[in-house]
């Protein structure tokens, strides 16, 4: 519990030194001593290294609306670069998707309405790569993440630090970085692959729970070259482990055989069992290549297909695909009949566990239509 004092005490503590302007700031500088101070500044004037992936777009939204509604609550942090030719950088840090939220409500901002600034803690001298690391780790690495999204963080961070160790005219090395960020080395090259060697749609199969990240990292390697309906070899295999329902341990089995059966040089792969693509003919769609996944949920009690079910269902629209249809067909109905499903029984343990949106773009129909048609036939 904290000691209590009283008012008169309080004129014994003092705000943090105050600077007139960023003039007087970087004119007062010490050699030996390096201080901060808050500013508001103009976006227009930080230079950032560019991002490797693109910005999250809907995270810049929602943090314009929060701070046209209260004010920048947290402080981006800079640091202040001198050139040989006596000009200045204010060189971003953290907080960059502070700064295009702020960005974008001054390009939204109506004729008239005050700019909005930027409010950064400045140091008055440029850091070093090793400083810089330890900045953004104590921002972005301490909340609990995913490991897909700490994979995100750790490569974007290892780009800077590359960048950074170049300024300084040093080679940027995976050991000492995963040192700097507390993180192990194995940890780092697995998220610098998983950034740059795995398909961004089954990164996005790992984000929505559709398989885990460590099944993803068993992908490097394989191409994640587009071919056939605008499908990789990586994201196929993808698919195989899911409707398979396979673990890790399974996955990693699974490749190892594929790659003693066949010449990865040569290896072209065939139409896998769960490839969530259709005949276009309807009385063809006896699934052929889909029947074995069908006997597999078929085995399954009928909540638990549904659930499959919902996750397949999710998947297709994760990989927003024009080339491929994948509906709830006649004859996918038919051979499901065929296979012993009670279709209107799916329909209805299918009902609670589907949002309406997905429940209509897979069946052409509304929720409750399935009791509906029930209720008519009493």
């Amino acid at each position: 519990m904290p000691e209590k004092f009283y008012i008169e005490q309080a004129e014994q503590i003092f705000p943090v030194e105050r600077y007139n302007n960023l003039r007087e700031f970087i004119e007062t500088a010490s050699p030996d001593v390096m201080r901060t101070a808050y500013f508001h500044v103009p976006t227009e004037l930080f230079y950032e290294v560019e991002n490797i992936r693109p910005y999250n777009q809907q995270q810049i939204a929602d943090l314009a609306e929060s701070i046209k509604a209260e004010g920048q609550l947290q402080a981006g942090i800079a640091d202040l670069c001198t050139n040989d030719d006596g000009t200045f950088q204010l060189r971003i840090i953290a907080g960059k998707h502070r700064k295009k939220a702020i960005e974008k409500i001054n390009f939204e901002k109506e004729p008239g309405e005050p700019v909005t600034f930027f409010e950064v803690r400045l140091f008055d001298k440029q850091l070093s790569a090793r400083e810089i690391i330890n900045i953004q780790m104590a921002e972005n690495l301490q909340e609990k993440m995913t490991p897909a999204q700490d994979a995100v963080v750790i490569e974007s961070m290892w780009q800077e630090y590359m960048v950074n160790k170049g300024f300084e005219k040093e080679v940027a090395k995976v050991k000492e970085f995963a040192a700097q960020i507390s993180r192990s080395v194995d940890v780092v090259k697995d998220a610098i692959k998983y950034i740059t060697e795995i398909d961004e749609k089954v990164q996005k199969l790992v984000d929505n729970k559709i398989i885990p990240y460590s099944m993803a990292l068993l992908l490097c390697g394989i191409s994640k070259e587009e071919r056939g309906f605008g499908v990789s070899d990586q994201l196929r295999y993808a698919q195989t482990f899911f409707m398979k329902k396979f673990t890790v341990k399974q996955a990693r089995e699974y490749l190892k055989n594929r790659k003693m059966k066949v010449d990865e040089s040569k290896m072209e792969l065939e139409q896998e069992s769960a490839q969530l693509t259709f005949e276009e003919n309807e009385d063809e769609a006896i699934l052929k290549d889909h029947i074995l996944s069908l006997h597999y949920a078929s085995g399954m009690k009928v909540r638990e297909n549904a659930l499959w079910f919902v996750k397949a269902v999710r998947m297709i629209k994760l990989l927003n695909n024009e080339e491929i249809e994948a509906k709830f067909s006649a004859g996918i109905q038919k051979t499901m009949g065929n296979l012993g499903f009670s279709i209107i029984d799916f329909k209805k343990d299918l009902e609670p566990l589907i949002s309406d949106e997905d429940y209509q773009f897979v069946f052409g129909e509304n929720k409750g239509t399935v009791l509906d048609l029930e209720f008519k036939k009493e």
